[in-house]
């Protein structure tokens, strides 16, 4: 109840300010990283790979749910015949809001309120484990019934959102991006052929197989810098960033099953990255100057090599602390370019489908 009152109170006195909604979206995910981890120190046997997997798909929805709303927004400013039929739709289901479709729709959508009762309900009635496991079927499924009604209608709107502002930066590239800048593929593929070879990497190193077979498909994973200069312009080229999301998390978590990075260690390296690109994404949401330091960020592609060098050398835990502290650091030492207009999750509970 008190994490709604923010931004009730904010509406009720017609307070506002972009530090005010870049902090209620901060805070969000901090108090989201923090409770899963409570949750997976207290619960018994795979706690932390239970919630390894729930904040690496929650973050990847979050990346979706950014661009798919930049997309939305910019079908609605665009009204042509086809987003105009959409646009009436959504305007209806959200006008109709004492409806029981309305509700569902938007429970269905599992905002932050939604996921704080099911923690709350399934930790008192069972245990931290039970907790965990709902979570991530209910993130699941909202995750798999929010991709295919968006797929459909991404299709008929063709809003190329991406291609109104620059790629690379969107896409958090680094200097991979920029070395193979002259070789350009379509983007979404790419992008899914990283995160299939990042989740092929996983799944070598879950079943035992050498370092050598895991680490090879970096070369897959950094293929995605191929598609950074072309045109994302294709209907569903909004999907790019969380593609490469997914795959730089899952490359992360292959390479710390591969050289036994405790859990928590990994788990730590996944907040960091998640609130760097949430952080990124509040930024950048309503097109305005991305971050000073970004560059010292290094790009997802930096990273992922940063992280096999040092797990070549031997350190992939130090590494992992240390890229993680690094990305902390980044975030608070760039307070001055948190002027944007956030969607807090008290408005994202109401987003379109």
């Amino acid at each position: 109840m008190l994490d709604r009152v923010d931004g009730q109170l904010a509406r009720y006195t017609r307070r506002f300010s972009p530090f005010g909604g870049w902090l209620d979206t901060m805070a969000d995910r901090v108090k989201e990283a923090a409770v899963y981890a409570g949750l997976a120190a207290g619960a018994q046997g795979d706690g932390w790979v239970l919630a390894v997997g729930l904040l690496l798909l929650i973050t990847v929805r979050q990346q979706s749910d950014t661009w798919y709303l930049a997309l939305h927004d910019e079908a609605a400013a665009r009204a042509t015949p086809s987003t105009g039929r959409l646009g009436r739709l959504s305007h209806r289901v959200q006008s109709d809001q004492g409806s029981p479709a309305y509700w569902l729709k938007q429970t269905a959508l599992f905002p932050i309120g939604a996921r704080w009762a099911v923690v709350a309900v399934s930790a008192a009635l069972f245990d931290q484990r039970v907790a965990l496991v709902a979570m991530l079927v209910c993130a699941a499924l909202s995750a798999a019934y929010t991709l295919v009604l968006r797929t459909v209608r991404a299709f008929s709107m063709r809003v190329p959102v991406l291609a109104l502002a620059d790629p690379t930066l969107y896409r958090d590239d680094g200097a991979a991006a920029h070395l193979v800048r002259r070789w350009t593929v379509p983007p979404l593929a790419t992008a899914v052929l990283a995160g299939a070879g990042a989740a092929a990497a996983l799944l070598v190193a879950r079943s035992g197989g050498s370092e050598a077979a895991a680490l090879a498909l970096l070369a897959l994973v950094l293929a995605a810098a191929l598609g950074a200069w072309h045109p994302h312009d294709g209907p569903l080229d909004w999907l790019v960033p969380a593609a490469l999301r997914a795959a730089e998390l899952l490359f992360v978590v292959a390479v710390g099953v591969v050289y036994d990075v405790p859990l928590p260690i990994v788990y730590l390296l996944l907040a960091s990255l998640a609130l760097h690109h949430c952080d990124f994404t509040t930024r950048l949401e309503k097109r305005v100057e991305g971050p000073p330091l970004h560059r010292l960020g290094l790009g997802w592609d930096g990273r992922a090599v940063l992280l096999v060098v040092g797990a070549f050398a031997g350190a992939a835990a130090p590494r992992s602390r240390c890229s993680a502290c690094t990305l902390w650091r980044l975030w608070w030492l760039t307070p001055g370019e948190r002027g944007v207009t956030a969607r807090s999750d008290a408005d994202a509970a109401f987003l379109p489908l």
